[in-house]
């Protein structure tokens, strides 16, 4: 969620950061799952 903000140039996480990360890593955990084994 920082790493979202930091992007947008911002330096302040807000609650939508946390929404669109939480919906981004639920999208990508089964495709990416197996490559952080």
């Amino acid at each position: 969620a920082g790493m979202l903000a930091v992007r947008e140039n911002r330096y302040i996480v807000l609650a939508k950061d946390f929404e669109k990360a939480y919906k981004t890593v639920i999208k990508k955990d089964e495709q990416e799952h197996e490559f952080y084994k």
